[in-house]
Order: structure tokens, then C-alpha cells, then sequence
């Protein structure tokens, strides 16, 4: 009885040794997700707002039409 018992012992060692890493790697990668998660918004509100600084840009530097132009070099 007394072997029996180690043994058990010992297998149920491993199971909880097995179930701890297991769950640190499950908040690892649930880290790694959310990580992941944050860079891509930012990234995607960044990218928005250089979309909207550059549409901004090209209307106020629109091209003169041809008489803008025109009044332009009479100055």
C-alpha cells in the first residue's frame, strides 16, 4: 500500500505541475492577444489620422484654376 500511495502521489504531482503551466501559458497568451489587440487600434487610429491630416493638407493647397492663375501673375 505504502508504494501505491507514492505513486499516486507523484502522478498527482505532475497533474498539478502540468495544469500550473498550462494555465500560465493560456495568460500568456491571452497577454499576447490583448497586446496584439492594442497595437493593431493603435496603429489603425494613427493611420485615420494622417488619412484625415493629408485630406486636410490637399484642400488647403488645392491647384488655382486657370483665372486664380491668371489673376495671380498681374499682381
Amino acid at each position: 500500500m505504502g508504494k501505491e500511495q507514492k505513486v499516486q502521489s507523484e502522478k498527482t504531482k505532475r497533474i498539478k505541475k502540468k495544469k500550473h503551466i498550462l494555465h500560465y501559458l493560456i495568460v500568456y497568451l491571452v497577454c499576447l492577444l490583448v497586446a496584439f489587440a492594442t497595437w493593431l487600434s493603435v496603429r489603425y487610429s494613427m493611420r485615420a489620422e494622417e488619412q484625415q491630416e493629408h485630406e486636410e493638407n490637399s484642400l488647403a493647397v488645392a491647384p488655382l484654376s486657370s483665372e486664380e492663375w491668371e489673376n495671380t501673375l498681374y499682381v
